[in-house]
């Protein structure tokens, strides 16, 4: 309710609430603002009008005024689970959203959604296949440098694909925001060494796990400077005897010449790849402007170690049998060039994560269940155990 009387800030008198000035020592009166009751809620603000100009068939114009549709209203929750936060990106056939698991403790998950609403058959195709791969050889693989698929499902005009949420930006992005158009040495090499350890792991899988697209922008780093290969809707698996693949894919500057219908792509494909992002990485220069007619990389960035752009010479070649034949050659030499620091580090995390890199023995073609990592043991039974230890050798 509205009081009767409106007091004077300067000597506290009661005035009619219509005057104007206090009647007692005659300062400006400041009204109150109107009040809301709980019984008298103020109405939601009209949603703006517009004049809509209707030209009639006998060219008779008529104006008349309208009011907008009201917007859908959003479901609370997709799937009745995922609070979605943010979209983060767009391509290819939909977007990635960022979104809160509110059934898993309100982790963070990147939901990849695939619009089929609006897509024409042939691309409804495409986009089901590339769902379907990624889906297929995702859940089936597990490194510390992939992300995790956690559920996929679909609803009338999408499908949708839950996985890890990334916190980090793409390569290609890192490198716009830094003052120089390349990256020092040391870190490029610190990249490749990464890259090798998710590319090997793939390339020993039976059958292998060609890639296909590895470049900056598939490759997400975090604020800590860990890497994240994603994207896996061209990845194929390598069917021996194949003379060719089924369709030309890949990036172009960053595919293989072989990318393009000419043979079948293989683990030497993905070397080239990583080639041409670690070239890109040191010059600046981008592959995709001057495709297989790169300049020598010592003529970009001449106080390059020789052994190093040799080294990246070949793994450009375009004839594929000119290209390092493993994964694990590149990998020696990027760390050769290492710190020292580094290499035992490296060769430390090496050690501890090995058992969780070994290669399965096969890979479905459908979707089977991802098997859970061990439990890792907890750091009061590990204590406990070496008490005792210790107790045990002073007696």
């Amino acid at each position: 309710m509205q009081t009767p009387d409106l007091f004077c800030d300067e000597c506290g008198a009661a005035n009619p609430r219509d005057a104007l000035t206090c009647f007692a020592c005659g300062c400006q009166l400041k009204p109150e603002p109107a009040s809301q009751t709980l019984d008298a809620p103020a109405p939601e603000p009209a949603a703006p009008g517009y004049l809509q100009f209707i030209l009639s068939p006998d060219s008779i114009m008529m104006i008349q005024l309208s009011q907008p549709p009201p917007e859908p209203a959003l479901p609370p929750l997709l799937h009745e689970r995922y609070d979605v936060l943010d979209k983060v990106g767009t391509g290819g056939f939909g977007a990635v959203y960022k979104a809160r698991d509110t059934q898993h403790k309100n982790r963070l998950v990147a939901i990849k959604a695939i619009e089929l609403d609006t897509l024409s058959a042939a691309q409804a195709i495409e986009a089901t296949d590339t769902f379907n791969r990624e889906l297929n050889l995702l859940s089936n693989l597990d490194h510390s440098h992939l992300p995790r698929i956690h559920e996929h499902f679909i609803d009338a005009t999408h499908w949708y694909l839950v996985m890890d949420f990334i916190d980090g930006e793409p390569l290609d992005e890192y490198l716009q925001q830094i003052s120089e158009p390349y990256l020092p040495l040391q870190e490029v090499v610190g990249i490749g060494l990464q890259l090798c350890d998710v590319l090997r792991y793939l390339h020993q899988l039976q059958p292998p796990v060609i890639f296909r697209d590895v470049k900056p922008a598939n490759i997400m780093r975090t604020p800590g400077g860990r890497l994240y290969l994603i994207d896996f809707g061209i990845a194929r698996r390598f069917t021996p005897g194949k003379t060719r693949d089924t369709t030309p894919l890949g990036s172009p500057g960053f595919a293989a010449p072989e990318q393009y219908g000419r043979t079948q792509t293989t683990a030497r494909s993905d070397i080239y790849g990583l080639g041409a992002t670690l070239y890109f990485l040191l010059t600046g220069h981008d592959p995709a402007t001057t495709p297989f007619n790169l300049p020598p990389i010592r003529l970009l960035c001449p106080t390059l170690p020789v052994s190093l752009a040799e080294l990246l010479t070949s793994m450009l070649a375009y004839d594929p049998a000119d290209r390092p034949a493993d994964i694990a050659d590149v990998q020696q030499t990027l760390l050769n060039h290492a710190p020292a620091t580094y290499r035992s580090t490296y060769s430390a995390f090496q050690v501890r994560t090995a058992h969780l890199h070994a290669p399965t023995p096969q890979i479905a073609h459908t979707v089977p269940t991802p098997t859970p990592l061990p439990a890792r043991p907890r750091r009061l039974s590990a204590f406990l155990k070496s008490l005792f230890s210790i107790q045990s050798i002073k007696k």
